[in-house]
């Protein structure tokens, strides 16, 4: 099912972008536990230079809930690495 536009025009956090197939190296859905403590640059240098050393992306999404929960005690930590 289709969901116009529109609909999600009155959500406060969404967030519409066409991809660039020539820059775009992945896509990351993560919950606001992971947001809380890295930013949008931090989260994409973060993943690209795992991405060098390794194809694992599950080992990559360890990592970064690792590192997330290493900053903080008590916070949901949730990622999709796509």
């Amino acid at each position: 099912m289709k969901i116009p536009f529109s609909f999600f025009h009155h959500l406060s956090n969404f967030y519409y972008k066409i991809r660039e197939h020539e820059k775009d190296e992945f896509l990351v859905l993560a919950c606001d536990g992971v947001w809380d403590v890295m930013t949008n640059e931090d989260i994409c240098q973060f993943i690209s230079a795992r991405m060098k050393i390794t194809e694992d992306l599950e080992q990559i999404t360890n990592d970064v809930i690792d590192t997330c929960l290493h900053k903080v005690v008590f916070q949901n930590v949730y990622l999709i690495e796509l």
